[in-house]
């Protein structure tokens, strides 16, 4: 029998990482703290079928991604996020260099959206909500191919290529972002 002390065990670590990957991926993001709520005490309720043993975080990825994906069909509106976009990027590269560990990152997620400059925060923000879902949780949560499946309830191969989707129009757009500011040649047009 799994007790309400192991169940907290198993959650606490990812408490942060749960918060960001509902506000992410919630087409409202105020409504992050709610549906985690709700997804949490569904999990603790049938913690008893977890097995302890397997991946709690992709046990409790999967029941959070069914609680968002209820949400968002509530709302029938296109897949939009909103990521507060406050600072620029230089600033996030010199926290990343000077003082910032990627545990520290993950474990505080939203302060990386936050200092994200506004074209690359959309560049994400553009994503449709299956490649951004696959993206936030192998690049963010950490889950493994496998995991993220389970999570999405899809095949491994539409994982990886929902992730390969996701890479390539970030880069595009990354590139685009580069060569505008003159940090990259510029793009040649395609004949």
């Amino acid at each position: 029998m799994h007790s309400q002390r192991t169940f907290l065990q198993h959650l606490r670590p990812l408490q942060g990482i749960l918060t960001a990957y509902a506000r992410r991926t919630l087409f409202d993001p105020s409504e992050a703290e709610d549906v985690l709520q709700d997804a949490i005490r569904i999990a603790y309720g049938k913690f008893d079928r977890y097995a302890e043993g397997t991946s709690f975080k992709a046990w409790i990825f999967k029941i959070l991604t069914f609680h968002i994906l209820n949400a968002n069909r509530r709302h029938e509106r296109a897949a939009r996020m909103e990521i507060p976009l406050l600072a620029h990027h230089a600033d996030l590269a010199a926290a990343l260099e000077n003082e910032w560990e990627y545990d520290r990152l993950l474990a505080d997620l939203d302060a990386v959206f936050d200092r994200l400059d506004p074209a690359i925060a959309q560049a994400v923000q553009r994503l449709p909500p299956m490649e951004r879902s696959t993206l936030l949780l192998r690049s963010v949560a950490g889950l493994s191919y496998r995991e993220a499946a389970g999570v999405l309830d899809v095949p491994i191969g539409s994982v990886m290529g929902y992730l390969s989707r996701a890479r390539a129009k970030l880069r595009r757009d990354l590139a685009a972002y580069a060569s505008e500011r003159g940090i990259l040649p510029p793009l040649r047009e395609k004949p």
